[in-house]
């Protein structure tokens, strides 16, 4: 996990939002926090895990979990978050340049073959509901 994305979430969820956060585990990088919607509160979980982007640089995922509340809210509190590192840190470095391959004649690997979509049988695993994210490149 890159070292600004952590303290900036605690702050955003802390400060900007004015939740309570319950339980924070650095090293394990997530937060329990609690909202607080009209007159009822609410158990929510971010977990930061790093990963790489599409362009080879290094990055943190955020993932928000708000079990009892409709995805609009998981979905919402990502687009405040990503925007506050957005006025924070501006925009992301720009990518990697790639080199191109040493042998002109070198053909990519082939992908694998997929299987037709079909009815029946069991659900592939990519096509499973995935809760909201949030990637931040790192700077």
């Amino acid at each position: 996990m890159d070292l600004w994305a952590w303290p900036a979430t605690v702050r955003f969820l802390r400060v900007d939002q004015s939740y309570a956060i319950k339980e924070k585990d650095e090293p394990a990088g997530y937060l329990l926090f609690e909202l607080v919607e009209g007159r009822r509160s609410y158990r929510a979980a971010l977990e930061l895990v790093k990963t790489t982007d599409g362009d080879g640089r290094v990055a943190t995922q955020i993932v928000c979990t708000m079990s009892e509340l409709p995805h609009r809210y998981e979905t919402t509190l990502l687009d405040k978050l990503s925007a506050k590192v957005r006025d924070e840190r501006g925009p992301p470095p720009p990518p990697p340049r790639k080199t191109p391959p040493k042998d002109k004649d070198a053909k990519p690997d082939p992908k694998p073959d997929q299987k037709p979509g079909g009815g029946g049988g069991s659900a592939d695993i990519n096509e499973l509901p995935k809760p909201p994210t949030l990637e931040l490149p790192s700077h």
